[in-house]
């Protein structure tokens, strides 16, 4: 008997509840990652050993320079603490990981160690968009989580310093959380563990995915399933603190007198709820059913950010096993060749422009042109128009095209599936050869050190000539491929040769069965 999104729901459920063994390194980079860039670069390929030579050469990637401990951000100096260091940490690690060369790996520790006795991380402002800035410093950590010069004590201290002052999946230290920076006393993943879902989507994105990552170096499937659950609209596992439980309440308009706006804004409320709520963080809610994304109406460049913070979770996500690039028909890319699409045009002699306009989202495909005028899950805005003022410049900043092309093109849905048609990825195909071609992909723009790890004709273009089945969670045997996943109804993942008389869930590749075993 074939189920449907029921089943799916179900082996959601079944995944999360299974004790998990985490794959390491395995946030953006799992040993075979690594061992495809080394191979590349003994080779001597391009442009893989110019994108090699740019990482070495670049002032982030020296040694030698003093540091002092940190103890405390402040609100506004995220940026400039673990923004560039971990920027430093990542790109050192990964050297020390080419190259073998342990005046990287030790670099990077002193820039480790420097945050071991940070107990004050400022919830002010855009709190989670902040204290989501520590993922590329995680990345980098996960490269060297078994670098013998790490003193145990001290990757310790620095993995309890990521949850001060103290993980619990209980209770909220609300006696430590304080607004006020001089009386704070929490760390990043108490600023981040409930996104942030009054605020555009991106902002409770980049603390999504320090959240994945944290939940990956720490191997606490915990927070690792509170990030991938949310990103699903699951509501959290019922031995996790809950999503907040509140529900959205729009009020009068504050942007009525401007004739020129893409977007309505609201002042919005919350009132409280016995359900949990799932904000525009969520898939569905950020990347809407045409490929339109919850911030087109805002400005390209946050679109951009959007959909690139995507793709660094489902990489993360991928390396685990779980498939988030082809959730929902693969949504995510859908909303890369949307955004793409409308900004890759602008100079065009007959730029791509919205068909027609509708509130209904099911009248709304990336095939008829028609703009989705969706009201955001938050009780803040309401979508009019695509924003066109900054079109031009969208790509500025962009620095994930390799990565997404390398998983749709080579990958295509996921590791047990069938390739997509080369049309799914028309797009993104067109920007990676436009802007990136044969040249570098670097990480972007001085200031925002913490956006995107950049290097991806390095670390994620795959050549043409290679194994499609080559990717950065291995090399896919066609047995194991097609071998079948059990499940029972409990969600439980039991041995398929031992199974016993009952009801299982049969999954193979991206189709799943109810079926009933008889001994």
């Amino acid at each position: 008997m074939k189920l449907a999104s029921t089943l799916s729901a179900l082996l959601l459920v079944a995944a999360s509840a299974t004790a998990r063994e985490f794959v390491h390194p395995g946030l953006s980079y799992t040993d075979r990652d690594i061992e495809r860039m080394q191979q590349l670069i003994a080779d001597g390929a391009e442009p893989y050993c110019a994108t090699f030579d740019a990482l070495k050469n670049s002032k982030y990637s020296t040694v030698g320079a003093e540091i002092t401990p940190i103890t405390s951000i402040p609100e506004g100096r995220f940026n400039a603490t673990v923004g560039e260091d971990g920027r430093r940490v990542h790109d050192l690690a990964l050297m020390y990981r080419l190259t073998g060369d342990r005046a990287y790996a030790d670099e990077a520790v002193k820039r480790l160690n420097r945050y071991n006795g940070l107990t004050n991380c400022s919830a002010r402002g855009t709190g989670p968009l902040d204290n989501g800035k520590v993922y590329l410093m995680i990345e980098g950590a996960e490269l060297l989580r078994d670098y013998d010069g790490w003193a145990e004590a001290d990757r310790r201290a620095f993995a309890d310093m990521l949850v001060h002052p103290g993980y619990s999946d209980t209770e909220f230290p609300s006696g430590s959380y304080n607004l006020d920076d001089a009386k704070n006393d929490v760390t990043f993943y108490w600023n981040i563990y409930q996104f942030d879902q009054g605020r555009w989507g991106n902002q409770g994105l980049f603390a999504a995915r320090a959240m994945m990552a944290m939940g990956i170096f720490l191997d606490n499937e915990k927070i690792y399933d509170r990030a991938l659950r949310y990103l699903r609209s699951m509501d959290a596992r019922e031995d996790d603190i809950p999503y907040p439980c509140q529900t959205p309440v729009s009020g009068s308009e504050n942007n009525a007198a401007d004739t020129n706006r893409t977007h309505i804004s609201y002042n919005g409320s919350w009132k409280p709820s016995d359900r949990q709520f799932i904000s525009d963080e969520a898939l569905q809610y950020y990347i809407y059913a045409n490929g339109q994304c919850q911030e087109t109406c805002r400005d390209q460049g946050h679109a951009m950010v959007g959909v690139g913070l995507y793709t660094d979770l489902a990489e993360m996500a991928a390396s685990q096993g779980d498939d988030l690039y082809g959730d929902l028909d693969c949504r995510i890319l859908l909303g890369l060749e949307y955004s793409i699409r409308y900004n890759m045009t602008h100079d065009w002699p007959e730029p791509w422009e919205p068909s027609g306009y509708s509130k209904t989202e099911a009248d709304c495909t990336f095939d008829n042109g028609v703009f989705y005028q969706a009201k955001s899950r938050s009780p803040r805005w309401e979508a009019i128009k695509p924003y066109a003022e900054d079109r031009y410049k969208a790509f500025s900043c962009v620095r994930y095209l390799s990565q997404a092309l390398a998983h749709y093109k080579h990958r295509g849905r996921d590791s047990r599936s069938e390739s997509l048609d080369p049309s799914r990825y028309e797009w993104l195909q067109k920007a990676v050869d436009q802007y990136i071609g044969d040249g570098i992909e670097d990480w972007g723009a001085s200031g925002h050190h913490y956006e995107w790890k950049g290097w991806g004709t390095l670390t994620k273009r795959i050549p043409e000539n290679s194994d499609s089945g080559t990717t950065s969670i291995g090399t896919v045997e066609p047995d194991k491929a097609s071998a079948p996943e059990y499940y029972n109804v409990a969600g439980y993942k039991v041995d398929g040769d031992n199974l016993k008389t009952g009801l299982y869930i049969e999954r193979r590749g991206n189709d799943s069965n109810l079926i009933l075993k008889v001994e």
